[in-house]
């Protein structure tokens, strides 16, 4: 049995993070049933964030400069500071969803057993996320398991046929938990500059350990990305993953994008049509606007990923 409360290190990596940070570290000082260690690593922030963090009793910090920050290291640093062993690795704009969020984590991690090497946990969109990148997190995580219980995520034969190669692999440092003594000791995470999640859920896997998707512990998440960047945050996300699973993305013709993109217009206005009392008349007006043009940058995001990954040797 172990001691109440679970001592718990929460890792957060920061950079300009006004909009959510504060909010994010309520929550976490709302938590039950655990003793909190936070650690942060600031990336030089420009708007206060660094300032702010500095002026929070009971947090760990280090800054940065940008040019050393890497999705890889900078966690792979993090897990290193940590003096607990559950560590819980979240992003600045993800905010815990109830007090008992940590403790969920550390708990499966516990009850579970050795075999488990991360605790992957829900996202869920904010209220005025755009469309098409909320009905995107949500289709993601339905696609993972049921609502209640949890789903253990393991490299044998049966795992595969039932839920395919993406599932099983599919890892998001977002909200994810894991095993200091595995981080400093047999799979720490790799020196990448993106999709190091994917990256550690292949190796974990590899090295016969489960990744457990629990959707108790859930975090509201928002990508604020405007439409002008988001065929860049498409094709980092596509080279990242397919580059860590070790598959070329398809070539898809005029016909199919054009397929492709309907469908996803087609859930855009449905997760609009859906959230239009919650989130508001002028959210739905401008969402219903903004959708097609994300959805056509997601599209030049995929053609560029394809033109990358296709000279990459798989």
């Amino acid at each position: 049995m172990h001691e109440i409360p679970v001592k718990v290190s929460i890792c957060i990596p920061t950079y300009n993070g006004m909009d959510n940070l504060p909010e994010l570290l309520v929550a976490l000082r709302g938590q039950e049933l655990v003793s909190l260690e936070i650690l942060v690593i600031d990336s030089n922030s420009s708007d206060g964030t660094w300032e702010f963090i500095q002026a929070q009793p009971n947090v760990v910090s280090k800054q940065i400069p940008q040019s050393e920050f890497s999705h890889g290291a900078t966690r792979q640093r993090l897990a290193e500071m940590a003096t607990n062993e559950i560590v819980i690795f979240l992003t600045q704009d993800a905010t815990p969803n109830g007090p008992l969020f940590t403790f969920t984590h550390a708990n499966l991690h516990y009850s579970l057993g050795e075999r488990v090497g991360a605790v992957l946990g829900a996202q869920h969109p904010r209220r005025h996320s755009a469309a098409a990148i909320a009905q995107r997190v949500q289709r993601t995580f339905k696609d993972l398991g049921p609502s209640t219980g949890v789903v253990v995520y393991r490299n044998d034969d049966l795992m595969k046929r039932f839920y395919g190669t993406q599932p099983l692999s599919f890892l998001s440092d977002v909200n994810a938990s894991y095993k200091r003594s595995l981080l400093v000791g047999a799979v720490p995470f790799r020196n990448v500059p993106y999709a190091e999640d994917q990256f550690m859920a292949r190796d974990l896997l590899a090295a016969g350990y489960d990744i457990v998707y629990s959707p108790q512990a859930d975090v509201l998440h928002a990508n604020e990305i405007p439409p002008r960047d988001y065929a860049k945050r498409i094709e980092d996300e596509l080279v990242g993953v397919h580059s860590s699973l070790g598959i070329a993305l398809a070539r898809q013709s005029l016909g199919g994008s054009i397929l492709n993109f309907l469908g996803n217009l087609r859930h855009d206005f449905k997760y609009i049509y859906r959230n239009r009392k919650r989130s508001g008349i002028k959210w739905s007006v401008r969402e219903m606007i903004f959708s097609p043009v994300y959805e056509v940058q997601a599209i030049r995001g995929r053609s560029k990923a394809r033109r990358i990954l296709k000279d990459v040797a798989f």
